[in-house]
C-alpha cells in the first residue's frame, strides 16, 4: 500500500483503518520502492540548497528538449567542445525522486556545451508557453540559470546530489526486484545506509567532491565559492535578548558548504531509516524468518518472533518440529556412501483435521529393503528425540513396491498396509491400453454387474 508518514508517524488512510477493523491482525507495510520516493522527497524538502540545484538541473532539461531548435543547437555544441559521451541533459519526472542520476550525469558531462548554449540562448528574445500555461521569457530564464550554473557551489551541490541519488537509484531497483524478499530489501536500504555513514564518517569523500569541483572550475572558467551577505538583525528585535544572537559566521565559502554537504547525508540518512524502521514491517520480517529460516537461526529475536507467531495463532512448538525435521536428512545413512544412482523420493505424512501435512521428505539412491530399514529406523529415532514419543501408525499407506511393503510389516509389526488407489487407477489405465488386456476386458464386457461393483464398492480396493 502507499505511504503516507507525516513528521515520522503513519498516517493511515480510511480504508486502511477499515481493513484493521475487520481484520485486526493485518499488516500494514508501505510499497518499499514509494517509501524511499518519499524519503528523498522529504530529504530535497529540508535543503533549500539542494532543492534548488536540482530544480536548474530539471529546467536546463525543459529549455532543451521543448525545442528541437534548441536541441540541435546544443547537440552541435557537445560536438564542437567533444562531449557527446554522456547521455545529454534531461527533465526530471516530479514524481520519482529514485531516477534523477541520468539528468545530473547528463549536465555534467555536458556543462561547458551548457552553459555556452545558455549564454547564446540568454542574448534572444524568445517566448514561449513552458510552465503552467504562462508565458515564460527564454532568454530571461537562460540567463538566470547560466549565472547560478558558473557558481563553483552550485557545481560542488549538484556533485553531492549525484553522490546521494546515485547509491538510491541502485537501491530501487533491488526494491523493485519480482524475487526480492522483506528480509532482503531491510539489508539492502541497510547498506545503503552504512554508505552513507562512511560518506559521514570523515571529510575524505568531501574533499575528493571539493577537488573535483576545483578543477571543473578551471575547466569552465567558474566563480569562486563565497560567503552569502551577513544581515544585521532586524530593529525591532534590539531590546529583546533572546532575539540579539548573531548568526553563526563561517571563516570561509567551503566550511559553510561542507555543512550543508553533512546535513545532506545526516537528512538522507535520518529519512530512509525512518521510513523502513516500522513496526508492521519488522513484524513482517519476523515472520518471513520464521517460516524460511530454521529455529536455531533466530537468534537475539527467537522471543519476539515467537511471541509473534502466537499471536497469529500458530502452534510454536509444532512449528519448530517441522522446521527442524525439513532441514534433517532422513537418509542420511542410506546415502552416505553413494555416488551414482537414481534419486527416489519418499515422503511420510501426518494427517491434521482432514488434510495430509507433509512431515519428512526422503531422497533415496536405492530402493532395496536394506535402504528402507535404514530410513524407517531413523525416523523412528527422529520422533523419539523430537517428541518423546515412538511412532505407532495404525496404517500405512504406499504404492505397490513389494520391498516397501515388507519393509514397513517388518518396521511396523501392528500397522495395517494399504496401496495407493491412485496408482493402482494409474496402472489400471495404463494396461488396459495393451492388446491383450483390452481385449480380455471387451470379451468379458465393460458393462458386467462385476465390472460396474468393481467402480462402485471402495472396500473391493482395500486389500490392495
Amino acid at each position: 500500500m502507499g505511504s503516507m508518514i507525516q513528521n515520522h508517524e503513519v498516517s493511515r488512510p480510511l480504508h486502511h483503518l477499515r481493513l484493521k477493523e475487520m481484520q485486526p491482525l493485518a499488516l500494514f507495510v508501505h510499497c518499499f520502492n514509494h517509501s524511499l520516493n518519499l524519503a528523498l522527497q522529504d530529504t530535497m524538502k529540508g535543503l533549500p540548497a539542494a532543492r534548488e540545484a536540482l530544480k536548474w538541473v530539471n529546467d536546463v532539461g525543459v529549455i532543451v528538449h521543448r525545442s528541437p531548435k534548441r536541441k540541435h543547437a546544443l547537440d552541435q555544441l557537445r560536438a564542437t567542445f567533444d562531449e557527446q559521451g554522456g547521455p545529454g541533459p534531461s527533465s526530471i519526472c516530479p514524481t520519482r525522486w529514485t531516477v534523477p542520476v541520468r539528468s545530473i550525469e547528463g549536465l555534467l558531462s555536458s556543462y561547458l556545451s551548457v552553459l555556452t548554449f545558455l549564454c547564446d540562448l540568454s542574448e534572444q528574445n524568445t517566448t514561449e508557453i513552458i510552465e503552467d500555461g504562462k508565458r515564460v521569457n527564454i532568454s530571461t530564464k537562460a540567463r538566470g540559470l547560466h549565472d547560478q550554473l558558473e557558481k563553483g557551489g552550485v557545481y560542488f551541490t549538484i556533485l553531492a546530489l549525484r553522490d546521494v541519488f546515485s547509491p538510491c537509484e541502485e537501491l530501487s531497483k533491488t526494491l523493485q526486484s519480482p524475487s526480492y524478499t522483506v528480509s532482503g530489501a531491510k539489508q539492502a536500504v541497510n547498506l545503503t545506509l552504512q554508505k552513507f555513514k562512511r560518506m559521514r564518517s570523515s571529510d575524505d569523500h568531501f574533499e575528493t567532491l571539493w577537488a573535483e569541483m576545483e578543477a571543473a572550475k578551471e575547466k569552465y572558467n567558474l566563480t569562486e565559492p563565497t560567503l552569502p551577505r551577513c544581515r544585521n538583525p532586524p530593529a525591532q528585535n534590539e531590546y529583546n535578548p533572546s532575539h540579539t544572537s548573531a548568526a553563526h559566521q563561517f571563516n570561509a565559502a567551503k566550511d559553510k558548504i561542507r555543512k550543508e554537504y553533512f546535513e545532506l547525508l545526516d537528512l538522507a540518512i535520518s529519512e530512509i531509516n525512518s521510513r523502513f524502521d516500522q513496526d508492521d514491517f519488522n513484524k513482517l520480517q519476523m515472520m518471513e524468518t520464521a517460516l524460511l529460516t530454521h529455529p536455531n537461526d533466530w537468534g537475539s529475536d527467537s522471543k519476539n518472533i515467537e511471541d509473534l507467531l502466537e499471536s497469529y495463532g500458530f502452534n510454536v512448538r509444532k512449528l519448530k518440529c517441522n522446521l527442524d525435521l525439513m532441514t534433517k536428512n532422513p537418509c542420511k545413512q542410506a546415502t552416505r556412501n553413494t555416488t551414482v544412482g537414481v534419486v527416489e523420493n519418499r515422503r511420510v505424512d501426518a494427517p491434521d483435521e482432514g488434510y495430509n501435512t507433509p512431515l519428512i521428505y526422503c531422497p533415496l539412491t536405492r530402493k532395496d529393503t536394506k535402504t528402507y530399514v535404514e530410513m524407517l529406523t531413523f525416523i523412528k529415532q527422529l520422533c523419539i528425540q523430537a517428541c518423546g514419543v515412538e511412532p505407532q501408525p495404525k496404517t500405512v499407506l504406499l504404492d505397490f513396491e513389494v520391498p516397501m511393503h515388507n519393509t514397513f510389516r517388518a518396521v511396523f509389526q501392528n500397522a495395517g498396509v494399504k496401496a495407493c488407489r491412485f496408482h493402482l487407477s494409474q496402472s489400471l489405465q495404463r494396461n488396459l491400453k495393451t492388446p491383450e488386456l483390452r481385449n480380455a476386458f471387451l470379451r468379458t464386457g465393460r458393462h458386467t454387474p462385476e465390472v460396474q461393483q468393481f467402480k462402485r464398492n471402495n472396500t473391493i480396493l482395500q486389500r490392495f
